[in-house]
Order: C-alpha cells, then structure tokens, then sequence
C-alpha cells in the first residue's frame, strides 16, 4: 500500500452505511431535489466483461450527445472513449435504474438489458481518449491544480486525487470504479465538482466520498483542477 492511495482508503472506510436522515418537509421545498430513496453500491464488485463490436451496432442513441466515438463536441457533456469500462457500466446501471435525480438517460436506458450495458460500455472503453484542450487557461490556475491534484489541500481537507484517479489522471489499474479524467472537458470536470462541493444528493458509494473531497474546493481550486486535468497528455491505464 503507498502513501498515495492511503487518503482514497481513509475516506472509503469512513463511507457511512445509511443515507442521511430525511429532513423536514419544509427544509425539502428549498431549491434541492429531495435526494433518492436508494443509493448504488458500487464497491467489490468483479470486473464486467462484453463485447464491443455489439455495444457499437447498440451505440447509435448514444452519438447524437456523446458522438460517434464517445467523444463529443459538447462541453457540459462527457468524453465517453477510452473510459474505464467498469465506471462506464456502474455509470450506466445508476442511471438506468433510476439512482440518479430525474435524469434524462434513464428513459434512453430503461429498454436495454443488461447485457446491452455492458456491451455499451466495452465499446467505448475501446475508443481513443480525446485531447480536450483549453488555450485560455491560466498558467497559475494550471499549477494551482496541479498541487492540489497531487497533494491535496491538508489546511481545507482535501486529499491528493491522484489516490483514486492516478498521477496525472490516467486512473488507476486497481480501481476499475474509478474515473479517468484525462481527456474530459473542462467545463463538465468543473460543473460536476461544484455539484459534489455544493452537496447534490449522492446516488452512490462514490458520491459519498467525492461530496466529501470536494467540500474544501473554492471555485478558484476547482477551475484550477479542470484546467490542469485538460492539459495532460498520456493514456488510461488499462
């Protein structure tokens, strides 16, 4: 075990076992959704196998918003080739199942088995890793991100998220449930750490522990983050 996925581990041990306690109606009416009755496990599971040439003949709903190869040209929208196939399939069960809030992509899944899933998220784990890029970046908010990607922030809590998602965010071999975050557009890196550090209801074992991560995060450390993520060359690991 490295001292480097010690921070990862610590917030996975203190991952609670029941979803916080319902709030009071009136507390529920503010501007929130009312979080999920349920959340998705997504710890210990075995690695998921398919078979990627029928995930691409099952694909064609899937272009119109993440492109013919998982990569789109849609900023808020994510980069899809060359993810982990395991986070692609557990991304895809929550959504199918209707762990997460009144999301658009359960209807387009509820039709597909299992299989059909699985299959999608092979495919495009198969893609190539797109190189977003962000020409108008701030060297400073580039290295900001940088430090806090690898070493956290111990003064407002935040751990290294290299321990989860790997050095320069190729993610990790070991942690299959793990995004890589190489390749994504800024924007979406950006939006979904303000939803974590703004407390959207979590939908799984994961949300828990980013809602926790990203509580530190001011707006200067998270476009920070975005912005050194984009700029790293490399591919996933495998």
């Amino acid at each position: 075990m490295t001292s480097k996925t010690m921070p990862c581990l610590a917030l996975l041990a203190a991952l609670p076992l029941l979803l916080p306690a319902t709030v009071n109606a009136q507390a529920q009416s503010a501007a929130k959704p009312v979080a999920p009755a349920k959340w998705l496990d997504k710890r210990g599971h075995a690695p998921i196998h398919g078979d990627a040439a029928a995930g691409k003949a099952k694909s064609e709903v899937c272009r119109a918003c993440h492109g013919q190869d998982g990569n789109t040209p849609v900023p808020t929208f994510p980069n899809l080739g060359g993810q982990r196939a395991d986070f692609l399939y557990w991304e895809l069960v929550e959504l199918k199942h209707g762990y997460r809030y009144q999301s658009p992509m359960t209807e387009q899944l509820t039709p597909l088995s299992d299989q059909d899933v699985r299959d999608l998220a092979v495919f495009f784990a198969s893609q190539p890793l797109a190189h977003a890029s962000d020409a108008a970046a701030d060297p400073a908010a580039i290295a900001l991100g940088g430090q806090i990607f690898r070493g956290g922030d111990p003064q407002r809590g935040v751990p290294p998220c290299q321990g989860c998602h790997g050095a320069d965010g190729e993610g990790i071999a070991q942690r299959p449930g793990w995004p890589v975050l190489q390749g994504q557009h800024p924007a979406y890196l950006a939006a979904r750490l303000r939803a974590y550090r703004d407390g959207d209801p979590p939908n799984s074992s994961n949300d828990f522990i980013m809602n926790g991560v990203a509580r530190g995060l001011d707006d200067a450390a998270i476009d920070g983050l975005a912005a050194w993520l984009v700029s790293r060359p490399g591919t996933p690991e495998r």
